[in-house]
């Protein structure tokens, strides 16, 4: 039987999402990288430009965001330019986990390159990119 690449794919992802649980409070894999990426990206966001860039619908963003802001890691409010888009930053209990959280990710990225020499390294990223463009999703990064 030929083996699957999206049996890995999902395997890998269940294993990086529980280890993000483990070492990040308690928060899904889902809210780590919205946190993560909301700070990665000057404290704003778009909430109407999210459901692109994870690939989720926009309903599954939305849930994430009211978690995020029931929690108080997250803060919403109207953009100045345009009442009508909503923006998103993190309160500081949300900048302050970043930082702690940014630990668990970067620890996380070591382990997933920890056997690989650098060419293989950068094989790995240029096929997984490949694989990536078949379902027409832009190469944003998290």
């Amino acid at each position: 039987m030929k083996e699957k690449i999206g049996y890995y794919i999902k395997k890998l992802s269940f294993l990086i999402n529980q280890e993000l649980r483990d070492n990040s409070y308690g928060l899904s894999g889902s809210q780590c990288f919205l946190i993560n990426y909301i700070n990665k990206n000057g404290n704003e966001v778009r909430q109407n430009e999210l459901d692109k860039i994870f690939c989720v619908r926009r309903s599954s963003i939305t849930n994430l965001i009211h978690l995020l802001l029931k929690e108080g890691y997250i803060e919403t409010y109207s953009s100045e330019k345009d009442k009508r888009v909503k923006m998103i930053k993190l309160s500081k209990k949300g900048l302050e986990i970043a930082e702690k959280m940014n630990e668990a990710i970067e620890n996380n990225e070591k382990k997933l390159s920890s056997n690989l020499s650098e060419e293989e390294f950068n094989t790995l990223l240029e096929l997984l990119k490949k694989i990536s463009k078949n379902y027409n999703h832009e190469d944003k990064q998290l």
